[in-house]
Parts: C-alpha cells; sequence; structure tokens
C-alpha cells in the first residue's frame, strides 16, 4: 500500500491496496427515494489474503436458504462436477470414484440444482481471488535479480531479490497471532535447453516447502512429479519465508519448532504444563516463542541465493523465474488438525502467486 494509505483505504477502495478515492453516490434508495445523494462509497467486500476452503455449495452464504442440509453437501462430489451436462450425459464412463454417488444425491435433478449453485459460488470465488491478487501486488515490490558474481559457466552464480512492504500500518505478511500465514519466494533457474536446472521454494507431494516440517524432507523421498521424483527430496536450505514458526522448549536438549505453540514432554505427546503467569494473558504457554520474519511497516529483507557451478555447465542463455506465493495455512498444520482432504486440497489450489516475471541472462 503507498505512502500514507490507511486501512480503510486498502480494503475498501475501487483498487485493493491503493489510495484510490472512493465513487461518490446516495446513501440509500428507499421506495424509490434517495438519501444524501453524494456520500463516498465504500466497497464493504473488505479484500484480504486469506480465501475459502469450505466446501462451495455452503460458501457464499445465501439470503435464501438452501433446501439441502450442510451435511448433504458435503457428500456432494463438486470436483467430479455432479449435475453437470458432462457428467450426468456420461456417467457410464466417468471415473469409478465419480460414480459412487450416495443415496442423498440419486436424484438427477437434485444434482443439477447443486451444481448450478456451486458453479455460482465458485465464479464468485474466482472474483475474489482477482481482487485479491490485486490487493497483494498492491502491497509490496519485489526487484531483482541482482547479480553478486559474473554468470560463468562452471563457477558458483550468486545474486538476490529485495522484497519490499509497502504497507505503512502491517507487517507483511500480517493478520495472524499464529504461525500462518505463509509467505515465501519460488525461484526457478533453467538452462539454455529450457531444462530445469536449480529452484529454491519449492513444494514437496503434499504441499508443504522442504523445511524440517516437510513430511518428504524427513521420509527421504518424494512422490511428486518433477525433477525429485523418486529421489530423496533434498532440504531447502535457501528457502526465503516470511511465514512464523512457533519455538516450543522441551524438559531438556534444544528448542523445536512446533505446529503450535505446546510444549512436548520427554513421551513426545503434547502436554501443557501449567506455568506461574494466566496463559490468557501471555496469549500462549509458558516456555513456548514465536519467531516472526515478516517485514516491518514500509521495510525491506534481501533474499539471497547461490547457484553451484555444477548447476551452470552450458554457455548459453539461461532463464530466472520468481514468484511470489501465499498461503493462510500450511498443510503440515492441516494434517496436524485433522483437516479433510478436500480442504487441503483447497489450500493448495488457492495459493496466490505474486510478482510472477523471468529475466534472461547470458553464460559464457
Amino acid at each position: 500500500m503507498k505512502e500514507g494509505i490507511t486501512c480503510q483505504q486498502c480494503h475498501m477502495s475501487p483498487n485493493p491496496g491503493q489510495n484510490t478515492p472512493f465513487l461518490r453516490g446516495p446513501a440509500a434508495l428507499v421506495n424509490g427515494l434517495t438519501v444524501n445523494d453524494d456520500r463516498p462509497l465504500s466497497d464493504h467486500t473488505f479484500v484480504g489474503p486469506g480465501y475459502p476452503i469450505s466446501h462451495p455449495g455452503l460458501f457464499p452464504f445465501d439470503l435464501v436458504e438452501s433446501r439441502f442440509t450442510p451435511q448433504q453437501w458435503l457428500k456432494f462430489d463438486y470436483r467430479c462436477q455432479w449435475g453437470s451436462d458432462g457428467f450426468e450425459q456420461n456417467i457410464a464412463t466417468a471415473r469409478e470414484d465419480c460414480k459412487k454417488i450416495p443415496a442423498e444425491w440419486q436424484n438427477p435433478e437434485d444434482r443439477k440444482e447443486a451444481w448450478q449453485k456451486v458453479v455460482a459460488n465458485l465464479k464468485d470465488w474466482e472474483g475474489r481471488r482477482e481482487k485479491r491478487l490485486e490487493l497483494l501486488e498492491n502491497g509490496s515490490t519485489l526487484d531483482g535479480p541482482f547479480f553478486v558474481t559474473k554468470p560463468q559457466a562452471g563457477k558458483d552464480f550468486a545474486f538476490d531479490y529485495k522484497l519490499t512492504n509497502l504497507n505503512k500500518g502491517h507487517n507483511l505478511p500480517s493478520g495472524s497471532l499464529g504461525a500462518q500465514p505463509e509467505l515465501w519466494l519460488n525461484v526457478v533457474l533453467t538452462d539454455p535447453d529450457g531444462k530445469w536446472v536449480w529452484e529454491s521454494g519449492y513444494v514437496d507431494s503434499h504441499g508443504d516447502f522442504a523445511d524440517l516440517q516437510s513430511r518428504d524432507v524427513r521420509a527421504r523421498t518424494s512422490d511428486k512429479d518433477g525433477p525429485f521424483k523418486g529421489q530423496p527430496l533434498p532440504f531447502d536450505d535457501q528457502l526465503f519465508s516470511l511465514g512464523a514458526k512457533f519455538i516450543t522448549t522441551n524438559v531438556k536438549g534444544t528448542d523445536r519448532e512446533m505446529y503450535l505453540p505446546i510444549n512436548l514432554d520427554v513421551d513426545q505427546r503434547p502436554f501443557i504444563r501449567p506455568g506461574g503467569a494466566p496463559t490468557s494473558l501471555l496469549n500462549h504457554p509458558p516456555g513456548a516463542r514465536l519467531e516472526k520474519r515478516s517485514i516491518p511497516p514500509l521495510g525491506s529483507r534481501v533474499a539471497k541465493y547461490k547457484v553451484p557451478g555444477r548447476r551452470l555447465t552450458k554457455p548459453g542463455t539461461y532463464k530466472l523465474a520468481v514468484r511470489l506465493r501465499g498461503r493462510t495455512e500450511p498443510i503440515y498444520f492441516m494434517n496436524f488438525v485433522k483437516a479433510t482432504t478436500d480442504m487441503k486440497r483447497a489450500e493448495n489450489y488457492w495459493v496466490t502467486d505474486t510478482h510472477r516475471y523471468a529475466v534472461e541472462f547470458d553464460v559464457r
């Protein structure tokens, strides 16, 4: 957000994240008559970085109550597109899992009505996505790459990016007292043949990036399609992440990162020990800390990277692509709270990608 912008201007302006003058018009229309004909008209959609992970038949809420119960909606498989013309006309050739229609949705007319509602709601979700991307693009700038060393074949290559928070009142990211949301840089280098040769900010087969919480990193394997398929997923030691981490203490030994601010006992089961001060005042159990990595208002952070010389083997034109990725909750946390498969899929699907661009440079 630009210099001098307020939270109200950020979230309620016609252009999210920009100090754009409000439109003007009447405050209300009553029985065909207007009230207060010239006043600022603020946008009450309150665009933010978050997104829904609920069933699209249930949200957004409708003024008219649905004749289907929430329990029925949760059994409606919108990913199989039940009720669409394509599905209803080709049920026999549909995937086997899509053919398993529960008793609540055996009526084709019910499926068609439900599908129309899902399509309308997903259209609203897409509209909010565009506004969300606009807000996030306007809330920060990404500059670079700045070459620290000259790119040469067979030699280490170092470069930087600079991420600046344009918000005057909030950290980047903001909006949570916990270790969420996530915001990280994904940088990819391809060689003259278009082949992937180096990356930072990649995610594992579950959607988590390759840090200490990644199950693939801990298991030393990866089922994800890509350069690491069937190989041990390497720890991303150059990951640039702005997401906070909970740090908890133990009975003995070092501190550790944890999904929630809950200390661990020697038997590895979560156990909240009573402290000398009320937890309601501390906002976390005693002995737990929050390691913040966010950027303060109007501040900047530099992401430093180094590509090993063995990755630059061919002279020619290389391409360096970057994007700033955002997610409301990490997948390891969703697993910890036993989220449904559909909720985890939604978390990964609605990840935001902003400041996307690529540069080309020559390696001799």
